[in-house]
């Protein structure tokens, strides 16, 4: 098969490989190309495609995407006790409430979660929650 023909297949299976039935794209692959050699030789030209960028970026479209409601509370709770832990928006939201119900000011929970006291006080006033205020001794002991 000739070179320009390899590119014409190549070119059309790099938009393809994204549909959501790859047995479906393998035979498509497979009927423009039933040489087995000729899908090896695609192969190289792919990856000629492709520009210097990890395998794991390339790759980031075909990963699921995380749930951004989803709450890990023990990762919230971890958080609230003062442990560097990374919370998606929802956990932070979390956390805020919870610690903001055990009595805690801004200041301390967003040193304690690792944010602003900017964003702690937006968080609360977009979910409506109370603020509280702390007394001195509020959060020193975990």
């Amino acid at each position: 098969m000739d070179v320009a023909r390899l590119l014409e297949v190549a070119d059309q299976f790099r938009h393809l490989v994204r549909d959501e039935d790859p047995a479906a794209n393998l035979a498509w692959l497979r009927a423009q190309l039933p040489d087995p050699d000729d899908r090896e030789r695609v192969a190289f030209v792919l990856a000629a495609m492709v520009p210097d960028q990890s395998a794991r970026r390339l790759l980031a479209w075909t990963d699921p995407k995380p749930d951004p409601t989803f709450v890990d509370e023990i990762a919230v709770e971890r958080a609230c006790r003062g442990e560097k832990m990374r919370l998606n928006r929802a956990e932070t939201d979390a956390a805020i409430d919870r610690l903001n119900r055990r009595g805690l000011g801004s200041r301390v929970i967003a040193e304690r979660l690792g944010v602003s006291a900017r964003t702690v006080l937006r968080r609360r006033v977009a979910s409506r929650q109370p603020v509280v205020q702390s007394h001195p001794d509020a959060g020193m002991a975990s």
